[in-house]
């Protein structure tokens, strides 16, 4: 059997509540900035105010893609295909700047689309139940179809850039990033593919945001922010957006010239086996998984330098993924500094982990932490570094993201430096 080929990030893009490309959003995540606000949906009753991470029209407006598309693409698909052209552009391979350089290109036949998708378009279906309801089911528009499943943003990607490799889009909920850009990477450390346009995109309703709220906001009341691991946290607040990374072989990135950002060094997954909605108490699938992820990347726990944690503010997850990295990182814990940018974003479900990665991507790059905002008071239950409110410079050689999801998924991604061979 042939050696494992060492899989880079060449590219990102993202679109989020706090910034609709990548350099924004991280200028952004740095300064702290909260994007959950009073959501506005045409269809939401105006006497119901809800909030989540919301991207702004007025930050990705419609213009930005060719009209001739929008009546085919769902809110995913158009956040996916943005931060798609934007990671393509970023690794050399989209735009002017890539035919003017005269790079080499990859074989379409090797370079595939593997993305995470949570929950398909939700905002989209339920726009179209309202249309059965108020004028029959005959009047639901013929193109509110392909708006509707999980699988559109994928091949929105792959017939935009004519990428005939391997497809696959993931649904696991919230770990459906990670999911992705794991199987991305696989394929192409095992030689199936020479690069993959991977990560996540999600689009929010009322619906979804009201759904959440019932499961983990036990009092019923709205929530203004998203508190991650502060004593005051009151539950999940939603989001949507993308995440899109290229990664590709370390010799194909060498070939071409490409800049990497960092390398994906490995993955890990297991299950609690426990509940729908909760963790296993004692976080046996998260630790089966963490565990799995640094053995497969070859790095003992003591070497990580980050977590980008799956921090939802929910008061079970914090507590027990507090309880993970205690079991997983052992003496070190306490000195390895963790952020949750869902602080921030909200919990934007399938492309959460996706721009997790992103973040973690760009930490090693620029020695970069982004805060964990809302931190009003310590939880004694959660007690270790959560970068509270404002950035930090730190150097990062490894950063490790974690991802845990309805049905007691869980998943770890561990990130590097590139070194030389």
């Amino acid at each position: 059997m042939s050696r494992a080929r060492r899989v880079v990030i060449t590219g990102c893009g993202a679109v989020t509540s706090i910034g609709a490309d990548r350099e924004s959003f991280w200028r952004a995540a740095l300064a702290g900035t909260d994007g959950v606000r009073p959501l506005r949906f045409l269809e939401l009753p105006a006497a119901r105010r809800m909030f989540g991470g919301q991207v702004p029209p007025e930050t990705f407006p419609a213009g930005r893609l060719e009209a001739e598309l929008l009546p085919w693409l769902g809110y995913p698909a158009q956040f996916a295909l943005a931060a798609a052209r934007e990671a393509m552009g970023d690794a050399g391979l989209y735009g002017p700047d890539a035919a003017a350089s005269g790079a080499r290109p990859i074989d379409p036949w090797r370079f595939g689309v593997c993305l995470g998708s949570g929950t398909g378009n939700p905002r989209q279906t339920g726009a179209a139940v309202l249309v059965w309801r108020e004028k029959g089911l005959e009047r639901i528009p013929r193109r509110s179809l392909p708006k509707m499943p999980a699988s559109g943003a994928g091949a929105a990607l792959a017939q935009a850039f004519d990428l005939r490799g391997p497809h696959f889009v993931f649904t696991t909920s919230c770990m459906a990033g990670n999911g992705a850009i794991a199987r991305a990477a696989d394929l192409v450390a095992a030689g199936r593919a020479d690069a993959m346009l991977t990560g996540g995109a999600e689009a929010m309703s009322w619906v979804m945001a009201h759904g959440f709220g019932m499961l983990t906001n036990l009092r019923g009341e709205p929530l203004e922010r998203s508190r991650p691991f502060s004593a005051g946290r009151r539950g999940v607040v939603v989001g949507e957006g993308a995440g899109v990374l290229v990664v590709e072989s370390l010799e194909s990135a060498r070939r071409r010239g490409a800049r990497v950002y960092a390398e994906v060094l490995g993955s890990g997954f297991a299950s609690d086996a426990h509940h729908m909605s909760s963790p296993h108490p004692e976080g046996l699938g998260g630790i089966a998984a963490v565990r799995q992820g640094l053995a497969r990347a070859g790095v003992a726990p003591e070497r990580v330098d980050y977590v980008s944690a799956h921090g939802t503010g929910s008061d079970s997850n914090d507590v027990v993924e507090t309880k993970i990295l205690r079991q997983v990182l052992g003496d070190a814990a306490p000195r390895v500094p963790v952020s949750s940018i869902k602080s921030m974003l909200g919990h934007s479900l399938g492309a959460a982990s996706a721009l997790e990665a992103i973040v973690c991507a760009l930490a090693i790059r620029d020695g970069r932490i982004p805060p964990t905002i809302n931190f009003d008071e310590p939880d004694p239950r959660c007690d270790l570094d959560w970068v509270p409110n404002r950035s930090r410079r730190h150097r990062v050689d490894v950063a490790l993201s974690t991802a845990f999801a309805f049905g007691g998924a869980c998943s770890a991604l561990v990130f590097g430096r590139a070194q030389e061979a």
